[in-house]
């Protein structure tokens, strides 16, 4: 039969693999769910954005945010850590600054004029939209911080990963449960075939065996079969050798018997000799079914 500790540590090792992949496969899956979702939040955050951004150039067009004298600019353009806020300035047809925020700088934001730009101010990336309104003699241009738009993304991408810390280990349990009720079948034939006597090599129950065990079962009822024919073999040399040798061992025995009764010289040789040839028999006979036994076993 098959030992518990040999068929517990298969078991344990299958498990354990089924358990890996599966919670490997589910981790990356979810894994690779939020890098989706964070590019697509990212693009659909930029879209939005950018709509805000061309949304402010036209409010602070039609507004009345026009000043003869700036206001003071501060030593830094925009703050970092207030990437959500913008920065505009208006500037006239002839290249005059009309009207800016308190930390916009002096010069243009972007030299692009109209549309979209990245720019690097004070060592960071900012979303630049410019836009000229001819008719009241204006140019705009509005800036916001594009750290801005990358936190917002990220955001969304940890509050889709938070659920994994909780989830996962929930899934795992499942994931476990699940593995050992689906192995339980193979777990129940490793023990219908430990718990068998060594003379009992008939066929295993098929029927309760899975789909995917059946090539094991399959082989196991051959080797099932072969060892019961080698073992049907031995058998039958055991009792054909203890047939052929009871005949030759009595007649040695019998011609010892008269070399020991013998009174002369003569009849004590003779039936020594017929000892000496009554072994020698024996031995071919031995010889004769032990190769037979070889014969029988490779038959087998």
């Amino acid at each position: 039969g098959l030992s518990h500790p040999a068929r517990s540590g298969s078991m344990t090792s299958l498990r354990s693999r089924l358990l890996f992949s599966l919670c490997a496969v589910v981790l990356a899956a979810w894994v690779t769910s939020a890098m989706f979702s964070y590019r697509d939040a990212r693009d659909r955050i930029g879209v939005m954005l950018d709509e805000h951004l061309v949304q402010a150039a036209q409010l602070l067009i039609h507004a009345d945010r026009r000043s003869p004298q700036p206001v003071r600019p501060s030593a830094h353009w925009g703050d970092a850590g207030e990437g959500h806020s913008l920065c505009y300035q208006g500037w006239s047809e002839d290249g005059r600054l009309i009207f800016r925020s308190a930390d916009a700088p002096l010069v243009p934001l972007s030299a692009q004029v109209e549309g979209f730009s990245i720019v690097q101010r004070d060592g960071s990336p900012w979303r630049v939209y410019g836009v000229r309104a001819p008719d009241v003699g204006l140019r705009v241009q509005v800036a916001e911080h594009a750290h801005f738009r990358d936190q917002l993304a990220a955001s969304v991408a940890r509050h889709l990963l938070h659920p994994v810390a909780f989830a996962l280990p929930v899934l795992a349990a499942l994931i476990w449960f699940s593995v050992r009720w689906g192995l339980s079948p193979l777990r129940s034939l490793a023990e219908e075939v430990r718990r068998r006597e060594p003379d009992h090599l008939g066929p295993l129950d098929q029927g309760s065996a899975p789909i995917e065990a059946k090539p094991l079962v399959m082989a196991l009822d051959s080797l099932f079969s072969r060892v019961a024919a080698s073992v049907e073999s031995a058998q039958r040399f055991t009792a054909d050798a203890a047939h052929e040798l009871r005949t030759p061992l009595a007649a040695i025995r019998t011609h010892a018997e008269v070399a020991l009764a013998a009174r002369e010289d003569l009849e004590r040789k003779q039936a020594l000799d017929r000892v000496i040839e009554g072994t020698q028999r024996a031995s071919r006979l031995i010889t004769q079914l032990l190769t037979l036994a070889r014969l029988d076993a490779r038959a087998a």
